[in-house]
């Protein structure tokens, strides 16, 4: 993923930060699942650091702890177009906010540890960007792979 711009925020009087990533290219509804999958099985593995999950705007935080953090398993096979995952990132040590939007090539990232950034500089996260792009890639070749074997 490309950085495309940082921000810094101030909500509820809490600094923050607002990093914009852009996909290799716009991505579907199939990218967004995988993606956000691949965040919850690589770095928010504990439900506990689960703190909230929505699908085009319905909660679903309860209904993915439930089912073992699968979220193919809530959303049963449902084009899910708009999907936000905040929790406590195992890797960064950091409360992020992950949103994706399909029919874009725009990922958001968000924390409130805007000490963090301005210590390490807002490319912190860009590796990890790049990691879960490539791992939700992968997971789509594979799960069309096993559709059509020949």
């Amino acid at each position: 993923m490309l950085f495309q711009k940082f921000d810094n925020t101030q909500e509820n009087g809490q600094c923050g930060v607002r990093i914009e990533y852009a996909a290799t290219w716009p991505y579907d509804a199939a990218f967004v699942l995988a993606a956000a999958q691949a965040i919850l099985d690589s770095d928010l593995k504990d439900p506990k650091n689960v703190r909230r999950i929505t699908a085009d705007g319905r909660e679903i935080t309860f209904l993915t702890r439930e089912a073992g953090l699968s979220l193919s398993a809530v959303l049963d096979g449902q084009a899910c177009r708009q999907l936000s995952i905040t929790g406590i990132s195992r890797v960064m040590e950091v409360p992020v906010t992950f949103s994706f939007q399909a029919g874009t090539d725009r990922v958001i990232l968000e924390s409130d540890a805007a000490k963090y950034f301005a210590k390490y500089g807002g490319h912190v996260f860009d590796r990890y960007m790049d990691s879960i792009e490539i791992t939700a890639c992968c997971a789509i070749a594979v799960a069309r792979a096993a559709k059509d074997p020949s």
